[in-house]
Order: structure tokens, then C-alpha cells, then sequence
């Protein structure tokens, strides 16, 4: 990629190479997606998820909502998360010249 800094592609290299890391971040990045309204072992039951959120959002204010706003909302919830998802298979794609990072510390500091 043309706007990254060879030092910023030497770090999302590195970072890619990490598995766990990399694996953690998506996680971290999608937990709210992938855990809402899941029952977990231990935990109590969640009353929602983020598509009764939509409702809900849309009942507490006082406004209706129609089926079919409804499934654009979901929809664009979708693609949301297919663009990022898209981004992290884009990380592993970008690879810079044969550098290490050692080669960018400044060994005065």
C-alpha cells in the first residue's frame, strides 16, 4: 500500500504473522457482534441482541419501525461487519520489502 511507511509494514507483517495476536484483536474487534444474545455457560441469558436493539432503539423513541427499515439496518450491519472482515484479509495480503524492525530503532534513545 502505497500511503504505509516501510516501518508500518513491517509491523502489520509482524503483527499478522502472530496468529494468536491477530486472532485476539478480531475478537476483541467483533465480541459485541458475536456474543450479543448468546447463551453462555454459567452466565445468565441476555434479553437481547443487536437486531431486537434496533427495534427497541426505535420503540423507546416513540417511532415505528418498518419491516423494511428493519432489514436495511440489518443489512447495513452486515456489510459493516463483511468490510472489516474484508480489511483483516487485507492485512495479511500487504508485504514490504526484506526488512527487520530492528533496522528502524534508534539506538540514541
Amino acid at each position: 500500500m502505497e500511503n504505509l511507511t516501510d516501518l508500518e509494514i513491517a509491523k502489520i507483517e509482524a503483527f499478522c504473522k502472530d496468529k494468536a495476536t491477530f486472532e485476539a484483536v478480531k475478537k476483541v474487534l467483533f465480541s459485541v457482534l458475536y456474543s450479543d444474545g448468546v447463551v453462555e455457560k454459567g452466565k445468565e441469558a441476555k434479553k437481547t441482541n443487536s437486531a431486537f436493539s434496533l427495534i427497541a432503539n426505535a420503540y423507546s423513541d416513540g417511532k415505528d419501525i418498518t419491516n423494511d427499515e428493519l432489514g436495511a439496518q440489518l443489512r447495513a450491519k452486515f456489510e459493516g461487519v463483511h468490510t472489516i472482515l474484508n480489511g483483516f484479509e487485507q492485512l495479511k495480503s500487504i508485504k514490504g520489502k526484506d526488512i527487520t524492525i530492528d533496522e528502524f530503532v534508534n539506538d540514541a534513545i
